[in-house]
């Protein structure tokens, strides 16, 4: 008698109901080729309701944020202190952040559990690959919390830490600073993570 086969898992719909009302964590990305040094890159990220802020370094830039606020969303260079308004949404910022663990998950089989960061997950292999994602199942983190892609050219991970859910997050780390110069545009997202 033939094993019936797994089926592969959806591509997760992520949206702002995969967070919890107010979530702040930390995403730390890693690319170790098998010829040249590592790159590492650190991103901050808060959300509170319809409210969201992500920074990072970019190598040409040195640190940037992108926010969403009530007036907008905007792509911010504190030493410009000029910011860049962008038709941008929670959920695009999302689909971008976690777009290489969509594309793993397309084809995975679930393979297990752990826990990761403190956050219960599901992990799910892709058998073609190799590449694994842990999918958080807690209420109020049901994104992915941890990837690892492997290839020929060596490995890439994503690992979300010091996550924290439902705390006291300040108003005015969502807002743009006093004199901030706007700018009109319609930027996407090529500059977040897992987007390159």
């Amino acid at each position: 008698m033939q094993k019936p086969q797994p089926k592969d898992v959806k591509k997760p719909t992520l949206s702002r109901a995969n967070l919890a009302k107010t979530a702040q964590f930390t995403i730390t990305t890693v690319m170790a080729p098998k010829s040249g040094p590592k790159d590492t890159q650190v991103f901050q990220v808060a959300v509170s309701g319809p409210k969201a802020r992500l920074d990072y370094k970019d190598k040409a830039l040195g640190e940037v944020c992108y926010m969403v606020n009530e007036k907008g969303t905007f792509f911010y260079l504190p030493v410009n202190k000029a910011a860049q308004k962008m038709n941008l949404k929670i959920e695009d910022g999302l689909k971008t952040v976690f777009s290489q663990a969509s594309e793993v998950l397309a084809g995975a089989q679930k393979t297990g559990k752990a826990t990761v960061a403190g956050i219960a997950c599901d992990i799910y292999t892709n058998p073609r690959t190799g590449s694994v994602v842990y999918l958080g199942t807690t209420p109020g983190f049901t994104v992915p919390v941890k990837l690892e892609i492997k290839n020929a050219g060596g490995m890439q991970t994503m690992q979300a830490s010091n996550i924290k859910l439902n705390g006291n997050i300040p108003a005015a780390l969502f807002a743009l600073p006093a004199g901030t110069q706007i700018i009109e545009g319609q930027g996407g997202a090529s500059g977040l993570p897992g987007s390159r």
